[in-house]
């Protein structure tokens, strides 16, 4: 075993049997399971003598996506350990490759597109998951230049979003405390929408593209998504009181939003573009700026990924 360290991340890399090549990327703040567990279980999992394994752990926001770039043209089953900004990371790096598939295990709060995929939340049945599991391809979306995999918003969700990323705690409960901060506060959005050749604009609490169903936690924004089918949802609502805001959260939680009065959604495969005075986006929760103008896009069957 050879353990190597420089100024940008440390690894632990085994000889190759059989070309079974696995690289772990690896968010070490995330979860609240040791290092030294993660490590054990993994090395459980794939024993030394069976594959090639490389540990590697990021130092910083962004690290994720450099150290992903290199693997997109290999043969190699690239597995992030994190959340879901960390998949995003590591995602974005390898879309359209043959060759490199994406294993995902859980440790964030939300997890949004390991609960869509029915991933295990814990570390050992992940880990088993990724060993028998198999690669299939999923749709991916972008928002302009920026690639997304389960939802993006610019109303209600990014506010949330950017609030909750400015928190030192994370979990449902500091979720749930931003969002409602946030509901009393918040004042809609007016967007003009172009969407299947038809052009409108509304004041809008919510704007959310989703490509799969949920933001994480469970919360379902678009219970009918698909991340197979080549189609885009476009969940729109409107102006919100605070007894229709518990409404609009207890529909979340049970997958039944789109039955809210308030609530449409709009199915699209072609390109959805989006005008408003916002300048705070987010993708799969996390926020980013924008100038207010956005072009949003499906990408048929664009990752593959184990489940």
């Amino acid at each position: 075993m050879d353990v190597s360290n420089n100024s940008n991340f440390t690894f632990v890399k085994f000889g190759v049997l059989n070309n079974k090549k696995i690289t772990f990327i690896i968010n070490p703040i995330s979860g609240t399971v040791k290092r030294k567990l993660v490590e054990e279980n993994i090395f459980g999992c794939f024993p030394i003598n069976e594959h090639s394994t490389e540990l590697i752990y990021t130092k910083y926001r962004g690290h994720g996506s450099e150290l992903a770039k290199p693997l997109k043209d290999k043969a190699v089953t690239v597995v992030v350990i994190g959340g879901d900004g960390s998949v995003n990371e590591v995602a974005k790096e390898l879309l359209y490759s043959d060759t490199a598939s994406l294993g995902i295990v859980p440790m964030g709060s939300g997890n949004g597109l390991a609960r869509t995929l029915g991933l295990p939340l814990d570390l050992n049945k992940a880990l088993q998951r990724i060993k028998d599991g198999s690669r299939i391809e999923i749709d991916t979306c972008s928002f302009n230049t920026h690639p997304f995999f389960c939802t993006a918003g610019i109303a209600f969700d990014a506010a949330v979003a950017k609030d909750f990323d400015e928190l030192p705690t994370r979990g449902v409960k500091t979720y749930f405390q931003a969002a409602y901060r946030q509901f009393l506060k918040y004042k809609n959005k007016r967007v003009r929408i172009n969407i299947n050749n038809q052009s409108f604009q509304e004041d809008l609490f919510l704007l959310t593209i989703a490509n799969a169903e949920q933001y994480g936690y469970g919360a379902k924004i678009s219970p009918n998504s698909s991340l197979t089918d080549g189609l885009m949802e476009l969940v729109l609502v409107k102006d919100l009181s605070l007894a229709q805001f518990a409404e609009f959260t207890l529909r979340l939680f049970s997958g039944s939003i789109h039955k809210l009065k308030e609530a449409k959604v709009i199915k699209s495969s072609e390109s959805i573009f989006l005008q408003t005075d916002s300048t705070i986006a987010h993708l799969d929760g996390e926020p980013i700026a924008f100038n207010g103008e956005a072009e949003v896009n499906i990408h048929p069957k664009s990752l593959g990924i184990i489940s």
